[in-house]
């Protein structure tokens, strides 16, 4: 196995954060020991976050309850070696135009831009794996790509 680079979307950065009782703080450990065992095989090269995955993340509701806010600074000091915030700059205005353009998306402003982020590494670098770790079944689709997987939460619960 290559090396893999994550993305991660917002929705796994608040299901570690426990902020919501549901099963997403489940999911989100099956995932987090994947990454884990695959770090410790030295077989990640990058965990990718952008921009307005923290926008999402770093809300108001998050920031104030410490409990929530410590698990997601744990995560991010756990991983900072590997962690890369990634610029969304290139894909926001056609983001937003293909959004406004059309009748009806499945998906949200951030996810289209996590979209084409995604699409964009795996386009200039053919011969690494990326990985998007989401809870939103539209993104199925990057995986048409050869060297794209998607990782969704509720497969993992």
């Amino acid at each position: 196995m290559s090396k893999v680079v994550f993305v991660i979307d917002s929705w796994f950065l608040m299901a570690i954060s426990g902020i919501d009782r549901n099963d997403y703080p489940k999911m989100a450990s099956h995932i987090l020991e994947e990454i884990d065992r695959l770090v410790k095989l030295k077989k990640v090269s990058f965990i990718y976050i952008i921009w307005p995955v923290y926008y999402e993340t770093f809300n108001t509701k998050l920031v104030r309850n410490p409990v929530a806010l410590e698990r997601v600074k744990t995560f991010l000091r756990k991983y900072k070696p590997l962690l890369r915030n990634g610029d969304d700059v290139p894909f926001r205005e056609s983001s937003l135009g293909a959004i406004i353009g059309s009748e009806r998306s499945v998906f949200s402003l951030v996810d289209k831009i996590i979209s084409e982020f995604v699409l964009d590494l795996a386009e200039k670098h053919p011969l690494k794996k990326f990985i998007l770790i989401t809870n939103d079944y539209p993104f199925y689709k990057l995986a048409r790509q050869r060297n794209v997987e998607v990782w969704v939460g509720r497969d993992y619960a």
